[in-house]
């Protein structure tokens, strides 16, 4: 086994596991301290909203989206490992057009079915613009490129680094909030800045990358990527593969919201409709354990004494 921690590729295999668990581990304690102290400052009803509003915008992510990141990895990874720098460009530009359009198709779709869905989804009114203000986010929410090019370039400790800015910030900000007693749209706007916060930097620490190794220059967004050939089917096939599973984890949320707000109109419809029930009427036992009954009865033992 001691040959195994040997080989170059293992250990980096090693080594890239351990920056992505710790980062998750660090993620999971801050997102459970965040939402425990979002539920127990806003509520049950108002956390839902907020739960909503977030899970709606991702579920349209993740229709929209495409996982650019496999484009840079095959192609990118391709191009590099075979000195062919060009190839990497190219499939960087194809990946961050496809996030481009994505999200811009995206997010104008989300906000335009929203007033629709809104209701359906059970989102109140009074905060459909709450979430499409956080619909927004969408154009940055769904890029994969910047992940692409941190894998493709073997930095996996800046994306578990990058990874862990977005909790952690967003920990701090609602333990402030919850001591500030702050309404729903704080709580939104700290979810939409830390949200935008982390998309932002990671696309800055994948640019840095880039420039370091002297790779950013050349690299053009572009829709008709001629020399990485069948991309266009490799996209799309990955996105139909993975689509589903990333849409299914915000889409509980919205289906369990959208079947548990029906049923209310249709009780309370039953109740005014439902006829009201018999009393039955009340038996010669019940008649004599009153209290005039008790009475009478004992002012006859007193007289027949």
């Amino acid at each position: 086994m001691k040959h195994w921690f040997k080989d170059q590729h293992f250990r980096s295999l090693l080594k890239n596991s351990s920056y992505l668990a710790g980062s998750r581990g660090v993620a999971a304690v801050c997102s459970l301290v965040t939402l425990a102290l979002a539920g127990r400052g806003l509520g049950v009803v108002l956390f839902g909203t907020l739960i909503l509003i977030t899970s709606f915008t991702k579920a349209a992510s993740g229709i929209a989206k495409f996982q650019s990141w496999q484009l840079i990895v095959r192609y990118g990874g391709q191009g590099l490992a075979a000195g062919n720098p060009e190839q990497f460009k190219s499939s960087t530009g194809f990946a961050a057009a496809l996030d481009i359009l994505s999200g811009v198709v995206g997010m104008i779709a989300a906000v335009a079915l929203l007033p629709f869905l809104a209701r359906w989804v059970g989102i109140d009114q009074q905060y459909l613009w709450l979430a499409m203000l956080y619909c927004t986010l969408l154009p940055t929410m769904g890029a994969a490129s910047p992940n692409g090019v941190l894998r493709t370039l073997d930095r996996f400790d800046l994306i578990s680094w990058a990874s862990t800015v977005n909790p952690i910030s967003r920990a701090i900000l609602i333990v402030i909030a919850f001591l500030a007693g702050a309404p729903l749209p704080v709580y939104v706007g700290i979810w939409f800045v830390t949200d935008l916060g982390g998309d932002l930097f990671q696309w800055f620490l994948a640019w840095r990358e880039l420039r370091r190794q002297g790779l950013h220059a050349g690299i053009r967004p572009t829709l008709k990527p001629t020399d990485l050939p069948g991309a266009w089917r490799f996209a799309i096939q990955v996105n139909l593969a993975s689509g589903i599973q990333t849409v299914w984890g915000p889409s509980r949320a919205l289906l369990s919201a959208a079947c548990s707000v029906r049923p209310a109109p249709l009780c309370s419809e039953s109740r005014r409709t439902s006829p009201t029930p018999r009393r039955n009427p009340p038996t010669c036992s019940a008649r004599l354990s009153t209290p005039k009954s008790s009475e009478w009865t004992r002012s006859r033992r007193s007289r027949g004494s």
